[in-house]
Parts: structure tokens; sequence; C-alpha cells
């Protein structure tokens, strides 16, 4: 709530703040696990200091080379990790989890019809760059969250779910909130 009395003002810079930073790493709820993205490379290790000196128990801070605060489909991308998720940097790229590259403007949005419209395809198990983006990314989030030894399994573990419908009836629980 205490950033939410900001958005107007972010909004109105236009750009990315301070705040994009700041706004992981003051998660009221107390998380000790955590998969942040940020969108410079350069970031990273100044995020992983500050998230170490909180006590973050596990962490992964990934950046795409193309100054995305995702891990990249498209490219390389960037890891520091931090705690029981292993400690270091690491370079990553698609491949490492099993999966193909895709250029990035094959996962560009449109309105928020489009989105959902994309969203559920993807949820029903429709094969394609969004489906690989979310395997790729939900990986890091199962190695910090100890569900996943490495890339390949998270990767695995995340199409599981996808294709036996939990994250499907999922989304449809939290839409029926």
């Amino acid at each position: 709530p205490a950033l939410g009395r900001l958005a107007p003002v972010r909004k109105a810079i236009g750009r990315r703040t301070i705040f994009n930073l700041l706004g992981p790493m003051a998660n009221p709820a107390g998380v000790t696990r955590q998969l942040i993205g940020v969108a410079r490379v350069d970031y990273l290790p100044t995020v992983a200091a500050a998230l170490d000196l909180l006590g973050t128990h596990s962490a992964m801070i990934v950046s795409g080379e193309e100054s995305l605060d995702e891990i990249s489909i498209a490219g390389p991308s960037r890891a520091i990790r931090l705690g029981a998720c292993g400690t270091g940097e690491e370079r990553i790229g698609p491949e490492d989890a099993g999966l193909e590259r895709h250029g990035l403007e094959s996962i560009r949005g449109g309105d928020p019809a489009f989105n959902a419209a994309a969203l559920r395809r993807l949820l029903a198990g429709e094969a394609g760059p969004y489906r690989d983006a979310v395997l790729l990314n939900s990986a890091a989030a199962l190695i910090v969250a100890d569900k996943a030894p490495g890339w390949r399994e998270g990767a695995a573990k995340a199409a599981e779910a996808i294709d036996a419908g939990l994250a499907r009836d999922l989304l449809d629980r939290w839409i029926t909130l």
C-alpha cells in the first residue's frame, strides 16, 4: 500500500525509476525466497548485495541482455544466485532449459483481450514462444523454491503443471475470488 500511493507519480514519470529496484525488496510479506528481474545487467550485483544484507534465504536476480527484466527467450541472460539455490553469477540461455530461442517480437503483447487470449492458449497447452518464455522463467522460480535442481528439470516441471491443467485451474480460481 505504501508504494501504491506512488503509482500515479511513477506513471507520470513514464520510465523506470529507483522504485523498480526497491519494490521487490520492500515486500511486506517477509518473503525469504525470491526471483527478481532487473532491466539492466549492471544492476544485478547491487540488488544481490541488498538481498544478501536483508538475509534472503534463496534468491536469483536475473536480467536478459536485451534490457529485459526477466530471462530472455531471444538470447543470453545473466543471473546471480544467492543462498540455498547456489551462489555466484551465471550466463544462461533458453538452450540450458532444453528450449528454443525465439525473437522478442514473437512474445510482444497487445491489448488486454489479445493478452488474455494468448494466456488462455498457453494454459491450454499451446506450444510456442509464449510457452517457452513461461517455462524458462518458471524454471528459475522452481530452482529458487528448491523444487527443481536445474534448468531442464524446472522447465519440465513447469510444463507438467501447464499440461495437467493445474496452472489453468489456479487462474480460474483467482478469477472467481
